[in-house]
């Protein structure tokens, strides 16, 4: 049982280890690991009160890469014995560190730690955990081993880590040298001896046990006198002792079988919290990634085939945010279940955090497109949640062995690209991995992260197309529309920069940033004395979506001195369509009541309705210049905006065509009854310094003669 004890003991810290290398090895710096980790290691010490730290170090590094504490602050002294020992490749598994003072904590210390493999991350970094020896220590005065008994704990070179009963100087001492040690301790795994201590002198009758996959061995001894007392040669007081002996083995051993078993309920759901999900029930990462080492070994060695999935809802966010995480974690436990029914009975389904899943699927592409069309339709009906029907889209990234890749870890970066590739076409569906997919991908995200250094550095500026009336030819506002001055391709459209608007984070950045130089140049502007002018102003699908944009953009132009009456919102149909409608409708109808006018873009392109213009109560329609365009040759366009002019003034709405370029489309609109026009024939988008000399050019010299 001591053994037992001091094993599972160190299979704990060993398991630590384990996790911190699998998850931290790849990428110590990724946020999203660091956080899953800590997270990880809060839950699981709970149960493991001997550790006290886990950390990941690197040679050279001056602090650990990663530092988990579980309570109080523990000193580093260890940390570069453990790196010397592991560079000097003497050590292949566990090292165990000398016993150590910890100043810091003021606790006696082991450091038990190990080496990364190359297929966990970086080969020479190391990962340790420091174990509290006085949690040893106060489980082995537990033991009655008699007044003069004693219970140590050795490294396997004879150095001694913790002792009861405790002798001055005895923690750190060796024993490499002595009779006990250099026979039968350093020569087998297991055996029992009598032996004189060197250590207090005492003859004990000694059992030990080298542990199997930790470097200690332990021991336990009993005083030759307390085992033979004065009647050991008197046959009667032998069979009292050895009845005596039984009771007392009895009784220890009823004390240690209780401890054993609070251990192993203690260690099972230590082990189920390391490998399984608390909230579904389903494996973890952790478990997901052995597990499909081992089906990745199993198909190479029978030439079977598999695939790896990726499901991430597409909704999960909007229900978080509106309802709480009551209700999210309930879409969470409900989509567990309902993947479980989809699969099939050697598929293995995990949760990886957050949203997004993981499925195993052995077979070929075939069957793991079967049960990715199998889990979207499980999905399809809402989960019932206090009322509310959540519904529960998700989008699906499928890759197969061997035809994609071999490696788990490609696998499942392949899979992730094809997630991605699901969600940029419209969410909701699956997408089966392909090498394009990853150029396209790695393309994408350089250019995010080039876009995100362009905001950075005020690289995209507005330029200002002219609305005016086409009857008069007046001026009676602009459209700001991005540009990006590029340092070294020039000037961009913004099909040049069109992934922008499906990244949320950079979405919000470049907006807020476009809007602090267009009211910029609105309040130059008006220094001028070019006091009428409303700019229309485009807001992305992200920004809408945020519950707070609108009182955030009211307080942008306050700052600003811009009235609600010189800008106008523009939006596109497709933010009617949003899941997130609901903080759509707030934020426009604030807007409204602001006195902040709405015009629906590239109207009659998507799925706009009477219904969704009546609920969201715009006051302009721009017609799509797609429309505008084909005039003079496609009689269905001409029907098209001519009907979108007449639902205008029915609903009492401006009409903007966009696109006007020819003097025979001007015509044609004018006589359709539609009041503004936009596009080249008037004027081709300008940057700021151009508006004032453009405005003096359309309606006199007279124009800012105020302002000057």
């Amino acid at each position: 049982m001591l053994a037992q004890h001091t094993e599972r003991t160190f299979d704990s810290v060993n398991m630590l280890l384990g996790l911190l290398a699998h998850e931290l090895g790849p990428a110590p710096d990724d946020p999203v690991r660091r956080s899953n980790v800590t997270g990880g290691l809060a839950l699981l010490t709970q149960s493991l009160p001997h550790v006290m730290a886990v950390r990941l170090l690197a040679p050279g590094a001056p602090a650990p890469l990663y530092d988990f504490e579980r309570s109080a602050s523990v000193g580093n002294l260890l940390d570069q014995d453990a790196i010397n020992a592991h560079q000097a490749k003497s050590h292949r598994g566990l090292y165990a560190s000398s016993a150590t003072f910890d100043p810091v904590s003021g606790k006696q210390v082991v450091a038990i730690s190990r080496r990364i493999s190359g297929r966990e991350g970086v080969p020479g970094h190391v990962v340790l955990a420091l174990v509290n020896l006085d949690y040893l220590n106060s489980f082995y005065s537990s033991i009655a081993v008699g007044p003069e008994g004693a219970v140590a704990l050795f490294r396997s070179d004879g150095t001694t880590l913790a002792r009861h009963p405790a002798l001055q100087g005895t923690i750190g001492r060796s024993i490499a040298n002595s009779v006990m040690f250099k026979e039968p301790l350093s020569n087998h795994p297991t055996g029992t001896f009598q032996q004189r201590s060197h250590l207090d002198g005492i003859e004990r009758i000694f059992s030990f046990v080298r542990l199997k996959d930790v470097p200690v061995i332990v021991s336990i001894g009993i005083s030759l006198s307390d085992a033979l007392m004065q009647w050991q040669h008197d046959a009667l007081s032998n069979a009292l002792l050895a009845l005596a002996g039984v009771i007392f083995l009895a009784v220890v051993g009823e004390m240690l079988a209780r401890e054993a078993t609070q251990r192993d309920n203690s260690e099972k759901e230590l082990l189920r919290a390391a490998n399984y999900d608390a909230l579904t029930g389903l494996a973890n990462r952790t478990l997901f990634g052995r597990e499909l080492e081992a089906a990745l070994r199993d198909a190479a060695g029978t030439n079977q085939r598999l695939c790896v999935l990726l499901v991430d809802l597409d909704n999960f966010k909007h229900v978080n945010d509106t309802l709480g995480h009551m209700a999210g974690d309930r879409l969470l436990s409900e989509v567990g279940r309902r993947l479980l029914v989809a699969v099939g009975p050697n598929d293995l389904v995990a949760r990886f955090g957050g949203d997004e899943f993981a499925i195993i699927v052995p077979g070929t592409l075939g069957r793991g497109i079967s049960v990715a069309e199998e889990v979207l339709m499980h999905l399809r009906e809402p989960c019932q949640f206090e009322g509310h029907a959540l519904s529960m889209p998700a989008s699906i990234g499928i890759t197969a062995y061997p035809r994609h890749d071999s490696e788990a870890s490609e696998l499942l970066k392949n899979a992730d690209i094809a997630l991605y590739s699901a969600k940029s076409l419209g969410r909701n569906q699956y997408c089966v991995y392909s090498p394009d997919m990853r150029r396209r991908v790695l393309e994408e995200v350089a250019l995010l992260e080039e876009i995100r250094e362009a905001i950075e550095r005020e690289q995209f500026v507005p330029f200002y197309q002219p609305q005016v009336c086409i009857r008069t030819g007046t001026v009676l506002g602009f459209e700001a529309l991005a540009r990006w001055n590029h340092p070294e391709k020039g000037v961009l459209s913004a099909m040049a920069f069109a992934a922008v608007f499906a990244n949320h984070e950079l979405s919000m950045a470049f907006g807020r940033e476009l809007r602090s130089q267009i009211f910029r140049d609105m309040r130059e502007w008006t220094r001028l004395g070019i006091d009428f002018v409303r700019v229309a102003v485009n807001v992305s699908s992200a920004e809408l979506q945020t519950g707070s944009f609108a009182k955030s953009l009211r307080t942008e132009m306050a700052t600003a001195g811009i009235d609600s009456h010189q800008i106008e919102i523009e939006i596109t149909e497709g933010v009617l369509f949003e899941q997130n409608s609901s903080n759509v409708r707030a934020n426009l109808e604030a807007l409204r009541e602001a006195g902040v006018p709405l015009a629906l873009d590239d109207f009659g392109t998507g799925y706009a309705s009477l219904t969704h213009l009546k609920q969201f109560r715009v006051n302009v329609l721009k017609i799509d210049q797609s429309f505008v365009r084909d005039l003079e040759s496609n009689t269905d366009s001409a029907g098209i905006v001519s009907a979108v002019v007449n639902l205008g003034r029915s609903l009492n709405m401006s009409v903007v065509a966009e696109g006007v370029e020819t003097q025979a489309q001007r015509a044609f609109l004018l006589s359709a009854g539609c009041s503004l026009g936009q596009g080249y024939l008037f004027a081709k988008p300008m940057p700021a310094r151009d508006v004032v000399t453009y405005l003096k050019r359309e309606t006199g010299p007279e124009l800012g003669a105020t302002g000057t």
